[in-house]
């Protein structure tokens, strides 16, 4: 049995991000069989998601550390994986579960002379954001050390497949976050808005959508945008260039981002890559109608084409405008996709998700 079996998460930072909220589902739902430790590593380190009072959090970010060269970098880190082990070996962890690049480098160093398992997972499109030289030479050595490699798509499988031969590679996509769950309300009328959440940034591409609505008959509609981001400045001014800014509102984060899926009846999705939508599929389940960009990897994993919801190439305004113009028109269509996303995206609820990180656990420590 695993139960009171020590797990230790390692992950950068527990700030809000995808990565993040994974951790923080995870790690309050084993922590009802198993002993959970976070260990986090970066100094911007702010809670963004709930924990349960009965796990532990260490931060091993240095004070005052400064990466200004690469020898004060490969120190740093040397420092940091000290830092861990100590952690590790002080309260006995039986496996070690990491969560993006680096972090799993330095989990699977911690864990080598610990001979501690260790499960690694990459949370980001890798076509994309590839590790710079250092951490792409580590990443050859050490990956190949791991007990499993966790992706959330068969397209990101397939890359590290090709990489690293020997890896035994799981998919398991994320869940939607349990506090959302329970948040999603049937009670409240919708509003004539399109929504955006995310990060503004060039990624997201949300200056396509903000020129796309400029574009549109949108009548009575307005857009709505969740999230912060290098882009905003640019963003607003955009809006009043284009003179839509009394029909665009820039609200930054939100930690009630509910509120805005509950009023809300179409969400809009710009992204040009994506390693596994958490907007798109929180979306989905609040049932609004979802236009997303076709980009590698998630959105076809989650939507099919016309059925539960509009699939779009990347960048692609003119599709963009076209396959607004056709919901705004219809509410029929609105009601019909989102009733359909919704049921789509029940069997990412985080028991069913949670339950097959459970498995892969027990597979390495029972």
């Amino acid at each position: 049995t695993v139960r009171n079996k020590k797990i230790a998460f390692i992950i950068p930072s527990l700030n809000s991000g995808g990565a993040e909220r994974v951790t923080s589902i995870l790690a309050n739902y084993l922590s009802k069989d198993l002993d959970i430790l976070i260990i986090t590593f970066s100094s911007n380190n702010y809670l963004g998601y709930r924990l349960n009072s009965n796990i532990t959090f260490f931060d091993c970010s240095l004070k005052n550390s400064n990466s200004s060269n690469f020898l004060s970098a490969i120190n740093n880190n040397l420092k940091i994986i000290k830092l861990i082990q100590s952690v590790l070996s002080k309260h006995k962890v039986d496996l070690v579960v990491s969560l993006t690049t680096t972090a799993n480098i330095l989990a699977l160093i911690s864990c080598k002379k610990l001979k501690i398992p260790c499960i690694i997972s990459e949370r980001a499109n890798p076509y994309v954001y590839k590790p710079n030289r250092f951490w792409a030479v580590l990443r050859k050595i050490y990956y190949p050390k791991a007990s499993y490699l966790v992706v959330q798509t068969s397209f990101i499988k397939d890359f590290y497949s090709n990489l690293f031969k020997s890896l035994q590679i799981k998919i398991i996509t994320n869940p939607i976050s349990e506090d959302l769950l329970l948040k999603k309300t049937d009670s409240i009328n919708k509003e004539q808005i399109i929504l955006n959440v995310g990060r503004l940034d060039k990624n997201k591409s949300q200056d396509l959508l903000i020129r796309a609505f400029a574009n549109i008959d949108y009548r009575d509609w307005s857009l709505v945008f969740v999230g912060e981001g290098n882009q905003k400045d640019n963003y607003v001014q955009l809006a009043k260039d284009l003179n839509i800014n009394d029909k665009v509102k820039f609200v930054g984060k939100s930690n009630k981002v509910e509120d805005y899926y509950n009023t809300s009846k179409i969400f809009a999705f710009t992204s040009q890559s994506e390693g596994f939508p958490n907007a798109l599929l929180e979306a989905m389940y609040f049932e609004l109608a979802c236009i997303s960009t076709n980009c590698k990897t998630g959105p076809s994993e989650l939507i099919s084409q016309n059925e539960n919801g509009v699939l779009i190439p990347v960048d692609n305004q003119k599709e963009l405008e076209r396959e607004l113009e056709l919901l705004l028109s219809n509410s029929k269509s609105q009601k019909e996709y989102g009733r359909k996303a919704h049921e789509s995206v029940l069997k990412y609820k985080p028991g069913i998700i949670c339950k097959q990180w459970l498995d892969l656990i027990k597979n390495i420590i029972e």
